[in-house]
């Protein structure tokens, strides 16, 4: 599967050089079709990763909501990057900026109930 991503990425990256020389305002949208790809074929792999955190938490006998939450965390920063990149790479900065901050902000307001949780934890624990 590795080796699947990264012969698409060094197509991809290919493709987007040559089209930038020939037909240069077709670059971005090659681009974005060239991130989308990349992104789907990077998405197989997280059935197992799923399958796994499933597997964890029932061994662990907690919830699955923790490994979940920590799961749309992840995937909140990894959406947020990749949307502040391609807005970079289409060299819209500000945009970039606004992207990060949305998605640290969103990061924070879903990682509250986890701080939560473990401040109870740790509450149980003193006498």
């Amino acid at each position: 599967m590795i080796r699947l991503v990264l012969g698409a990425a060094v197509v991809s990256g290919v493709c987007v050089s040559l089209v930038r020389l020939w037909k240069p305002e077709l670059a971005t949208a090659v681009r974005t079709a060239s991130l989308v790809l990349l992104v789907f074929l990077a998405l197989e792999p997280l059935a197992g990763v799923l399958s796994w955190t499933r597997s964890l938490a029932d061994s662990l006998g907690v919830g699955s909501e923790p490994f979940s939450l920590l799961l749309r965390l992840v995937g909140t920063a990894l959406v947020s990057q990749l949307a502040a990149v391609a807005a970079r790479d289409a060299s819209q900065t500000a945009l970039a900026e606004g992207i990060e901050f949305a998605g640290r902000v969103l990061i924070l307001s879903l990682s509250l109930p986890l701080l939560g949780a473990l401040i109870e934890t740790v509450r149980g624990m003193l006498p």
